[in-house]
This record gives structure tokens, sequence and C-alpha cells, in this order.
């Protein structure tokens, strides 16, 4: 008896699996796929948008969402949200979760510099650009103006600088990682599939 019904209950994780997998693909498939898919939907696109989907591929793997005007990721490393936009001058959006204070909303608009996304009410705060680097710049000098550490007017000067420096090959930790806490920091970080 104990034998039959081991044998049912194994037909039926079996058949569970068949059923919830039949409508799935495997995660290394299905990344490829996503990816390629990817790849030949932005072919079409201005070339600067073309290479951030490649990018953004490389750096966080298989998007999320595609569609034919934009490609998305969700929920990878600091990030709430990545986009790339087919048509856009600024086509690479990044948001981030963080709980910008209310009071703190017309200084970030204020201050510019490619922030797109200034939503206290969702907590969500987000920048455009062509590159990651400036969204990051943006969004830390962002931080910097929600905290009161800096102006928008001082924020914007130093944003400025910032890039000039970096256009002449200097550096700077502005540009290169997030330096505040935001809620998705230890989710979904991305590890390349074997493929």
């Amino acid at each position: 008896m104990k034998a039959k019904i081991a044998a049912i209950v194994l037909i039926g994780a079996v058949l569970g699996l068949i059923i919830y997998g039949g409508t799935r693909w495997p995660p290394a498939t299905s990344g490829r796929m996503a990816a390629q898919e990817a790849v030949q939907q932005s072919h079409s696109w201005r070339p600067a948008s073309r290479r951030l989907v490649a990018l953004m591929i490389e750096k966080y793997g298989p998007p999320s969402r595609i569609s034919a005007e934009r490609v998305v990721w969700g929920r990878r490393g600091p990030w709430k949200r990545i986009a790339v936009s087919r048509a856009s001058a600024r086509p690479l959006e990044q948001v981030v979760e963080y709980a910008v204070p209310e009071s703190r909303s017309a200084q970030l608009r204020r201050f510019g510099r490619g922030l797109t996304v200034i939503d206290p009410a969702k907590g969500e705060l987000g920048a455009a650009s062509d590159r990651e680097s400036r969204n990051v710049l943006a969004l830390n000098l962002a931080y910097d103006i929600a905290t009161g550490r800096r102006t928008p007017e001082q924020a914007g000067r130093f944003y400025d600088s910032t890039l000039r420096l970096a256009a002449a090959g200097k550096s700077s930790p502005y540009l290169e990682r997030l330096m505040f806490p935001t809620a998705e920091r230890e989710y979904y970080p991305y590890t390349r599939p074997p493929f």
C-alpha cells in the first residue's frame, strides 16, 4: 500500500512539473532566447540604442520584457528597472527604489540633469541618458540633494565638472557606483548563464 501511495505521489509530482514546466522554458534556454530576441528586435534601432541593448545584456543578463520600442530588465543589481528605448536622445533609463522626501521633489526637478523619475508615492528615483555612468552620477547627486548635502545648483556644478574631468580621463566614485542604499541592492544579482 505504501508503495502505491508513493507511486501516486511521484506521478502527481511529475505531472505537476510537466504542466507547470510546459508553460516556461528552462532558465538557460529562456535567457538565451530572450537575449537573442532583444538583439533581433533592436537590429533596426539607432546604433546607440542597439549598442546599449548589447551592453545591458552583457552586464545584466537577458531582459524581462521586449517590445518594438523598448527592452526592459526588472530588478537587476541595484536597479528596480532598466529600459533601453528605440528612439530617444536619452535611450537608457535606470530606476532605483528610493523613498524621495516629498519636501525635496521640487529641488530634484530643478536639478534636472537627466532625472526622469521622481516619484515619492511609488518610492522611485530614475535617470536617463546615453550611458550608465551618467545615470549613476545623476542619481548620486539626487541623493545628495534629497539628504540636504548639496543644493540643486551645487549638484549641477559638480555634475558638469565631473563629466568634464571624465572626458579628460579622470574618474570619480560618483560615476562608478551608487553611493547610497536602495531597497533593491541585494535583490536579483545577475550571474552570467553558461551559454
